[in-house]
């Protein structure tokens, strides 16, 4: 499974970006480590969506992410792994592995949708 996690710097004992958008690197790889690629973050953060999915990513694992990208990614068929901080990518990635990590159903911190 291809795996999308934003990173605060360009490694993958990074810690994992509090907030998606305001990631400044973007790490694709391969849930097997197999094949992995660090993308800086784009300047244009509407250029999110367009990174993610040109990379055929099939999940997520992040910090927060508001409602626009997570409805979008959502209705692009990726999985969210939402609210995970503290850890590394490195670290996030064992944990996906493991089934530690429980996919997001609903926006993270919202009502009815809304930022709370």
């Amino acid at each position: 499974m291809k795996l999308c996690l934003p990173l605060e710097k360009n490694n993958l004992d990074s810690l994992l970006s509090v907030r998606f958008k305001e990631a400044r690197y973007f790490l694709f790889i391969e849930d097997n480590y197999s094949r992995s690629k660090i993308i800086v973050a784009p300047r244009k953060k509407e250029r999110l969506p367009f990174l993610v999915t040109s990379n055929e990513t099939e999940a997520i694992i992040t910090g927060n992410i508001d409602p626009e990208h997570f409805d979008f990614f959502k209705a692009s068929g990726i999985k969210i792994y939402a609210g995970v901080f503290g850890i590394t990518g490195r670290e996030a990635i064992r944990r996906f592995k493991n089934g530690e990590l429980e996919e997001t159903i609903d926006v993270p911190g919202t009502a009815k949708g809304r930022m709370l």
